[in-house]
């Protein structure tokens, strides 16, 4: 039968991160059911899982820990099993390889690579004198509400230069993206905090090795962090009260890569887009039919009317026909010409009806 997402209890945050804060702000049911449930309910695009090995390989080229093709190829592929492990271990086994299910896996890889041409020139020293590198550096604030892993810490005898390293797009129209310009500031106040002193400069550092400096003050970054706290205290206290309407902020940004929909009624109250080619529905599954190759057809009554789901097999079949009789939610459709049919995909996932 289909998984069954039973009802959790709402766990407490007790320390936030600079990525977290950027996930509490947009949605802190999303940051709460993700401590709960400790895997995804539903996959992560594989985009994302090469997100994290080009971030990495960003890293490690940009701090001349990779100087050559070779080395470079050889933690490509460490760091590609690495994923392929989490999804494995997260039951996607379906998005592996990665490299078949990402469109543009070969350009992004040899995106990265073209960085090693461009190793002869450096990011921009900071200050005078000699200079310290210091790579993925932990920092916490003094209370402990707050801590952070800076990518890279740079450190002369009259400045300090503290990058993030982004893979994707770093700007929102014509300004860096303010979730950029928060954790930045928060690796500002974390670094006072942790070091006593406060760094002199703040950039983003993107897949084409340039560099953009983020202007700030300790004051917006005392803000910011004072921000951050305020609002884990108030998520927490709705949290141990049950206030879950005060915590689900739905909406399309918000939910369409969420990978806990399967646990969260709220998403369900956000009217579908007629344009989108891929859906979620939900309904009671009435019947199937199997043809001769083995595939099945699932009948759903979804809003007052029948829907067809075709291509179904392999694990999701026994999962369908398991469910007959039940209330089911499915996700990532794809939607055929005719708007009552709907085909399965490989990252297509089917639920019994969440009750919270």
């Amino acid at each position: 039968m289909g998984l069954q997402i039973k009802n959790i209890t709402l766990p407490n945050i007790d320390q936030i991160y600079p990525s977290l804060y950027s996930i509490l702000k947009r949605c802190p049911y999303e940051a709460l059911l993700a401590k709960a449930f400790q895997k995804p309910l539903l996959p992560y695009s594989p985009n994302a899982h090469l997100g994290n090995v080009v971030h990495e390989c960003i890293r490690l080229i940009l701090t001349n820990r990779i100087r050559t093709i070779n080395a470079f190829q050889n933690e490509w592929d460490v760091l590609i099993k690495r994923e392929e492990k989490t999804l494995r271990n997260n039951g996607f086994e379906f998005l592996i390889p990665i490299k078949r299910n990402v469109k543009e896996y070969s350009i992004k890889k040899m995106q990265v690579q073209a960085m090693l041409t461009k190793s002869s020139k450096p990011l921009p020293s900071v200050g005078k004198g000699k200079v310290d590198f210091n790579h993925e550096v932990w920092l916490h604030s003094r209370d402990g509400l707050i801590v952070g892993k800076a990518d890279l810490i740079k450190k002369s005898d009259t400045e300090t230069k503290i990058s993030d390293f982004k893979s994707g797009h770093i700007f929102d129209g014509d300004n860096i993206k303010q979730e950029y310009k928060d954790q930045l500031f928060l690796y500002a106040y974390l670094y006072n905090e942790d070091q006593g002193s406060p760094p002199d400069v703040l950039s983003v550092v993107d897949l084409e090795k340039k560099e953009f400096v983020i202007e700030f003050s300790m004051e917006e970054c005392y803000a910011t962090a004072n921000e951050a706290i305020r609002l884990l205290a108030e998520v927490n206290l709705h949290a141990m009260n049950d206030h879950r309407e005060k915590l689900a902020m739905p909406s399309k940004s918000n939910c369409q890569y969420c990978s806990y929909k399967p646990a969260c009624s709220y998403f369900w109250r956000l009217e579908s887009d007629e344009d989108d080619l891929f859906l979620n529905i939900r309904g009671e599954l009435l019947s199937f039919r199997e043809f001769i190759n083995g595939n099945l057809t699932a009948k759903l009554q979804c809003e007052g009317k029948e829907v067809l789901i075709g291509g179904i097999k392999g694990l999701l079949k026994e999962k369908f026909t398991g469910a007959v009789g039940k209330n089911v939610e499915l996700f990532n459709l794809k939607r055929c010409e005719d708007s009552t049919r709907f085909n399965v995909i490989n990252t297509t996932m089917l639920f019994e009806a969440s009750k919270i």
